[in-house]
């Protein structure tokens, strides 16, 4: 104890003589780096960091009790964050001059919420404060926030699944469930098979889509090792649902190496869808984002009297140029007589941008569709998906004022591909008028084979060159070519050509 105590009066001695007298030992730290949250919600615990350097002439240590440690400032030796004002060094640890130390610990949220200071210095126990000051955080801490009524929010990683169906559940038939901004780690398939809405909270009536509006909408995102069968969000044998203001997210790059990623590269990508919305009549998707799915398509929909409309959808699968099979379409309609879609964006998307297998009486009009780095095997296209519903009728339908930019690296194959035989020459598609479209920097500017009774004029293209690179090799092109096809022109007389791309892709 008297040993203690002589060590205790040395160090004070000499930490007071030290501030006057120069080459005696001398405490000193500087202030290296932090890692601490901006926003907690009340009681939750968090791992921080915070690196200081031993700038002074002494050496750091435990000391037992007595030693070098962390001590809360503003105000100082509070217990705000860690139940006790100081923390320690571990026992043998020891910290020369020069060198940087970075104290690892956990902090937990006040139960009151409010904005509260985290703030530290570098302490000598019993000999006095010395050193840079951390900078200030200035922390929100904020209650937390239920999905809906009597459903908490799920930690941040685990699985919100099972708290979003718990939600739709509670929802009424033809109610509307509005869940808070956040993001929503989505591992279990959610499921909606009930006329209802589903949108962010706060959105309601915004003529802003979520690729405006940002973090203001609720993002839903795969698991890096999501196995789901047909996607994450799943809307099936129902009508009248709506799914509004809200960001999809596959999580693609994170999720390149999963057994998902493996059933892609094998042909089967339904793995890698972020959404359909199948069976499903009189349904609405509106003013959502739905990016980077891993592969197939960002959103698969499959019934009558769709309405898609000022939606974005954005840099969907992996070029297909160096990933076999992990292409992603941006939207795909295999059927929806008396659609609606119009005035989407779609960008950078590595399949068909936008793909409709049939639809009749339908309205696809003023669709923005840019390939500014990644390559498509389309811009727009109307097909035929064999054995499904009206596959390939599009009688009555308009497609009008359609832009198509696909970059000056010419990243399309197709700007606008009109009929299935390039992919398959045994199918067709039958109907439609094709007007008012503006096709740039295609490879093959405009492309009809395998139509019956379409109408076609009065569509700008440009930008093709005399040839380029395809998956069957090197082809001769133009801004127009139309072969194997029954086609009005309407009067018409921009020049064509009259080349076979029958599997051609």
């Amino acid at each position: 104890m008297i040993h203690r105590k002589l060590l205790l009066a040395a160090a004070l001695l000499g930490s007071v003589l030290g501030a006057s007298r120069p080459g005696l030992a001398q405490n000193d730290a500087q202030f290296v780096s932090q890692s601490v949250p901006a926003a907690l919600l009340t009681g939750e615990t968090r791992a921080v960091t915070v690196t200081l350097r031993n700038t002074g002439t002494t050496l750091w240590t435990r000391f037992n009790d007595e030693g070098y440690k962390l001590g809360t400032q503003n105000p100082q030796d509070n217990t705000l964050w860690t139940g006790g004002p100081r923390i320690y060094l571990p026992a043998g640890a020891q910290i020369n001059p020069g060198q940087s130390w970075t104290f690892s610990f956990n902090i937990t949220a006040p139960s009151t919420p409010g904005t509260y200071n985290f703030q530290w210095r570098m302490v000598q126990e019993f000999v006095g404060w010395f050193g840079d000051f951390t900078p200030n955080v200035a922390i929100r801490v904020s209650i937390p926030v239920a999905v809906c009524p009597g459903v908490p929010m799920p930690a941040p990683g685990s699985d919100a699944g099972p708290a979003l169906r718990q939600c739709i559940a509670n929802t009424p038939s033809g109610g509307t469930l509005e869940i808070p901004p956040g993001t929503y780690t989505i591992n279990s398939t959610v499921r909606i098979n009930k006329p209802m809405t589903l949108r962010t909270a706060g959105t309601a009536g915004s003529t802003q889509s979520c690729e405006v509006l940002g973090s203001a909408c609720a993002v839903l995102q795969a698991h890096v090792d999501s196995l789901l069968d047909g996607g994450f969000l799943v809307v099936e044998s129902t009508t009248g649902v709506t799914l509004d203001h809200l960001i999809l997210d596959g999580d693609r790059d994170h999720r390149l190496g999963s057994i998902a990623a493996a059933h892609c590269r094998n042909k089967y990508n339904r793995y890698g869808f972020n959404a359909r919305m199948t069976n499903c009549s009189s349904c609405r998707f509106t003013y959502n984002v739905s990016r980077n799915a891993l592969c197939g398509t960002a959103l698969e929909y499959a019934g009558h009297d769709a309405t898609i409309v000022r939606n974005a959808f954005k840099s969907n699968g992996q070029d297909h140029r160096t990933a076999n099979d992990l292409w992603a379409d941006g939207l795909t309609v295999s059927f929806s007589d008396r659609a609606t879609i119009t005035d989407n964006s779609l960008i950078d998307n590595t399949g068909v941008a936008l793909i409709v297998g049939g639809a009749k009486d339908a309205k696809i009009l003023r669709n923005l569709i840019r390939q500014p780095t990644r390559v498509s095997f389309a811009g727009l296209m109307l097909f035929n998906f064999q054995n499904r519903n009206n596959s390939g009728d599009f009688s009555g339908t308009l497609v009008s004022q359609n832009d198509i930019n696909c970059g000056s690296l010419r990243n399309c194959h197709f700007g606008l591909m009109l009929g299935p035989h390039p992919w398959n020459p045994s199918l067709w598609i039958t109907g439609g008028t094709v007007t008012g479209n503006t096709v740039v920097n295609a490879r093959q500017g405009i492309n009809v084979e395998g139509t019956n009774l379409l109408t076609l004029y009065g569509n700008s293209t440009t930008g093709s060159p005399a040839s380029a690179t395809f998956l069957c090799g090197t082809r001769a092109t133009s801004n127009l070519n139309i072969y194997d096809a029954f086609v009005d022109r309407h009067g018409d007389t921009t020049p064509a050509t009259a080349r076979l791309w029958h599997d051609c892709p």
